[in-house]
């Protein structure tokens, strides 16, 4: 599920944190996709930077005044929503990543007949049960042939070179 415009605005009208806001963001997400779910996990899970907490700090007691302000106030006002609408735009650029990255992981997952929830990893995982591995299911061939067969071309090249004399001391 993409994110909606409508619930974005919403989120930047009711003028929360970003921190807040990918958190909203990544929940809403999250009900379509487990993947997001985690990612979503991750970053909530990240300690506040010191830039950040500063940036919140100021702007939470101008968000909360009326409109009516000195024209210093209202200089230094708008100069901070336009840093939070900076932070915006680099929060939904986040999100096409992570939507980038999971879809990348679902067309590997085909590729390998993998589970692309879990992999085989969750018992727990209401796609496959835990049992997706690699080869549990049938493989998508485009897929395959995108991602596998280059490595398998790479592979069956090299195997029939000899590999450079060793001087004993191990990898360096």
């Amino acid at each position: 599920m993409a994110f909606s415009p409508a619930a974005l605005s919403m989120l930047l009208q009711a003028r929360q944190n970003p921190r807040a806001m990918l958190a909203q963001v990544m929940a809403e997400m999250a009900d379509d996709d487990p993947q997001l779910a985690m990612v979503g996990q991750y970053l909530a899970s990240q300690p506040v930077d010191e830039e950040e907490a500063e940036i919140e700090e100021e702007l939470q007691p101008a968000l909360s005044e009326d409109d009516t302000h000195s024209g210093a106030q209202a200089a230094e006002l708008q100069s901070m929503r336009e840093e939070l609408e900076s932070i915006q735009l680099q929060l939904l650029d986040q999100n096409e990543w992570v939507q980038d990255a999971a879809d990348r992981n679902a067309e590997l997952a085909a590729a390998l007949g993998a589970c692309p929830q879990c992999w085989g990893e969750d018992d727990g995982c209401s796609t496959c049960g835990g049992t997706g591995v690699p080869g549990a299911f049938p493989l998508d061939r485009s897929s395959f042939n995108y991602y596998v067969v280059p490595v398998l071309r790479r592979l069956r090249l090299t195997q029939g070179r000899r590999p450079p004399p060793s001087d004993g001391a191990g990898p360096a």
